[in-house]
């Protein structure tokens, strides 16, 4: 974790530009535009700025028939990267979740549809920024949660209260849901707000609670050049969508890639992730917060592979 901090904070000045930010009509502003209005809300804040350590897992989702080559489990190309809560179009980065359920909720499949979940790891500490971490923000979403974030650590700003008035503003804004039929320009705001926050070489992503899971889960958009120097592949699981139910999905598991080759092709095993039982290899198996988990007789957790 560590601390940042900008120029002197002016709390009148700050309060006039949201005013003026809650006013604008978006569909008449560019996003540099909304990023020079918003400048006094951001500029002398103080945050705690998390650091995740090496080996941190993040989950993507896509709904997708069976992947051939690594490059379609990350950010998109350049050339065909649309806008996103945090890019512009053209600019990709790579949306994450902290946990492969807050991965499926984020895109929301519907029965019969097709979708994989890669995994990755961290190779170097990620620095991020964070936005969303509101009461009011996790009000909003009908949230359970009331602190904390990836890991449980703390994003609280030290800057104080009337930092705080600031921080719910950027939190409310960042992670309001957008209604069926409404247009992408909400995304303008989010985007300015986004890059006003991690544009910065020493930010490597922002960190917001999973809009889709009622921020009870996290995210994380990280930027491409950091993904690709510093995410090593883990496995890539491909499942079919068979119910959807208010709280969650019935999947059912198709196929698993741990390998991919020199080229980048996914070394599909053509079957999901299995246990192997023999008579010198007895497992125990118990229900533990709602999902079956198999121990060896020494009490070591034993993956499926």
């Amino acid at each position: 974790m560590t601390m940042l901090s900008g120029s002197t904070f002016d709390l009148k000045r700050a309060h006039a530009a949201i005013s003026v930010v809650r006013q604008l009509d978006l569909s008449r502003v560019s996003i540099d535009e909304i990023k020079v209005i918003l400048a006094p809300a951001i500029e002398g804040r103080i945050v705690s700025a998390p650091i995740l350590d090496p080996g941190t897992s993040v989950f993507r989702a896509r709904i997708v028939t069976r992947p051939s080559h690594i490059s379609e489990l990350s950010h998109p190309p350049a050339t065909v990267a649309p806008m996103g809560r945090v890019n512009r179009s053209g600019a990709p980065v790579l949306y994450c979740s902290a946990s492969r359920e807050g991965a499926l909720f984020e895109v929301n499949p519907t029965v019969s549809d097709t979708v994989v979940i890669a995994e990755w790891k961290t190779t170097a500490p990620m620095v991020v920024n964070h936005v969303g971490y509101s009461q009011n923000a996790f009000n909003d979403l009908g949230s359970r949660r009331t602190h904390g974030s990836w890991a449980n650590r703390p994003v609280d700003e030290p800057g104080g209260p009337e930092h705080g008035e600031v921080t719910d503003f950027l939190a409310t804004t960042f992670v309001r849901r957008i209604a069926p039929g409404e247009t992408a320009d909400f995304y303008k705001i989010s985007i300015a707000i986004a890059e006003a926050l991690f544009a910065q070489d020493l930010f490597h992503g922002l960190m917001y609670p999973t809009i889709a899971m009622a921020a009870n889960s996290d995210n994380v958009a990280i930027k491409a050049a950091f993904a690709d120097q510093h995410l090593e592949f883990v496995k890539a699981e491909f499942f079919r969508v068979d119910a959807v139910r208010e709280m969650g999905f019935e999947v059912l598991p198709l196929d698993v890639a741990k390998e991919v080759d020199n080229d980048g092709a996914l070394k599909w095993k053509g079957r999901p992730n299995q246990l192997t039982v023999t008579q010198d290899r007895p497992l125990i198996l118990t229900a533990e917060n709602g999902r079956w988990v198999a121990r060896d007789v020494s009490g070591c957790i034993v993956e499926p592979d």
